[in-house]
């Protein structure tokens, strides 16, 4: 019996898996030549596609064949301006049948569609009713799950998520608020910190030619770091939530195998104004280029 329970000791105090990270690509369908080359990236990068978009469709259908996973980029109004969603847009005021509308045709536009996440919306994601209505609809009828871009400290999308049972994550870095490429390769560092944090960690970025040449040039095996699937991204969040092999226990630190610094949640990061979307930890501008 105890070599049985130190076997089990040995293996529940096996090195951990390495932090995973996730890379959300915003903004696709305006811009064929820019965001073929993000479908071209190789590794399991994720396309944001916005509705009814010049190329959406096409380029949706071909991230699909790359393996990648395709979602729906819904706009949504944000505050102090309205200007860029178009026409398949959520908006404050609207009533459940105009929604249901918007919804399904922005859905019906971007084949292989596996989730949604926010176009703008620092202003309609804070609206409680709104953002129920919305997460038990995609329960309901699909996509899988919700990304939350997190463009404003009032958002209410992840408590809605939960409430309604959907699978969700919220964005915890922006690559590209700054289009330099020095300014890239500081979020994905950024981006890889927060991972070994957390056990997790969301990026997301756009079609820049300043991101793209930093995502070619990145290394996830170099910053210690896994690159998955947002899905696999998600199970690993889930894990460590219900407290599975993931998070080790006392008895590991006790060993002196696991160091429970380097598991600390990061900080809460400060909010940020900027053109109508306050945003957490850093800056962004999410509107068509």
């Amino acid at each position: 019996m105890a070599g049985l329970a130190a076997a089990i000791l040995i293996a529940a105090c096996s090195p951990p898996p390495l932090p995973v990270v996730a890379v959300l690509i915003d903004d696709i369908g305006y811009k064929l030549q820019e965001d073929t080359a993000v479908v071209a990236l190789p590794g399991p990068y994720a396309v944001a596609v916005l509705p009814a978009s010049p190329h959406g469709a096409t380029l949706a259908r071909a991230a699909y064949r790359q393996g990648k996973e395709v979602l729906l980029h819904l706009p949504m109004e944000a505050v102090g301006h309205d200007t860029g969603l178009g026409e398949l847009a959520l908006r404050t005021g609207m009533d459940t049948h105009a929604m249901a509308d918007v919804l399904s045709q922005a859905l019906a536009s971007v084949p292989h569609a596996i989730g949604v996440n926010n176009h703008m919306g620092s202003l309609f994601t804070g609206q409680p009713d709104a953002m129920r209505w919305l997460m038990k609809t995609l329960q309901l009828q699909g996509p899988r799950f919700f990304i939350d871009s997190r463009t404003t400290a009032d958002t209410v999308a992840a408590k809605a998520a939960a409430e309604a049972g959907l699978a969700g994550l919220s964005r915890q870095v922006f690559l590209d608020h700054v289009r330099t490429r020095e300014a890239v390769r500081a979020a994905l560092a950024e981006l890889a910190t927060t991972a070994k944090a957390e056990g997790h960690a969301l990026a997301i970025g756009h079609p820049f030619p300043e991101t793209l040449a930093e995502l070619k040039n990145w290394s996830p095996a170099k910053a210690g770091v896994e690159h998955v699937s947002l899905q696999a991204l998600l199970t690993r969040k889930v894990g460590l939530q219900e407290g599975s092999a993931l998070a080790r226990g006392p008895e590991c630190q006790q060993q002196g195998q696991h160091s429970q610094d380097a598991w600390a949640p990061a900080g809460p990061g400060q909010a940020v104004q900027i053109e109508g979307d306050t945003l957490l930890g850093t800056t962004h501008q999410d509107a068509r280029q």
